[in-house]
């Protein structure tokens, strides 16, 4: 018995948790990962876009 304690711990401490965490992450992910939904800000006009950042400039000071 000690001596398959021994080789436990010794394949315990040759294990790398991180390496497997990550691959077993990996191993769930869909093959190809789908791409966000375009903003509707970036789907209007380039006028628009602009008048709307420039909406969220000028309304920081406020919000904070």
């Amino acid at each position: 018995v000690k001596q398959l304690a021994l080789e436990l711990a010794k394949d315990i401490g040759n294990e790398d948790g991180v390496a497997e965490a990550v691959n077993a992450f990996h191993h769930h992910l869909p093959p190809e990962l789908p791409l966000p939904p375009v903003a509707l800000e970036e789907t209007g006009n380039p006028l628009q876009s602009i008048m709307l950042a420039l909406e969220k400039w000028c309304c920081l000071p406020c919000i904070s």
